[in-house]
């Protein structure tokens, strides 16, 4: 057991997940912005209660793969997006993340876009699920931006 930051944690897999229960992280980088305090709060909240969810259904941890991500960190992953020079996208406010769905049993997948319909979407939280490079599909959730 490994305590960091007064939270015990301990490193699973390869060393490079961290593991707080249902939630792990693919690396440390991801850990440290998820509690970095820059965070929005309503992603947090959206992703325990997801996580907490997805544990009712099967015993593998929802994994976070993306939290923060730079405006050249973006243009590499979409180099096709139009928009990629005017727009500030929802990871560089802090106001969305990235969870690995490979691992999910494809029931778990459908409960959760069930899960969201019923509880997430009223809060104003998006979720997306689509592919990025190499056809790797993840849950995309994101706060709403109000204008």
């Amino acid at each position: 057991m490994i305590l960091y930051q007064n939270k015990i944690v301990k490193t699973i897999r390869n060393g490079d997940i961290i593991d707080c229960g249902a939630v792990s992280f693919k690396t440390g980088n991801e850990f440290e912005e998820f509690y970095s305090g820059k965070l929005d709060p309503l992603i947090q909240l959206a992703l325990f209660s997801i996580a907490g969810f997805v544990k009712q259904y099967q015993t593998s941890d929802t994994v976070v793969t993306e939290v923060h991500r730079t405006k050249v960190e973006r243009h590499r992953l979409y180099p096709k997006d139009h928009n990629r020079h005017s727009v500030v996208g929802a990871h560089e406010r802090w106001e969305a993340l990235d969870i690995r769905t490979w691992n999910l049993k494809w029931w778990a997948l459908e409960a959760v876009l069930k899960f969201y319909e019923n509880y997430l979407k009223p809060l104003g939280i998006i979720i997306m699920y689509h592919k990025i490079q190499d056809n790797v599909y993840h849950f995309h959730i994101q706060k709403v931006k109000r204008s």
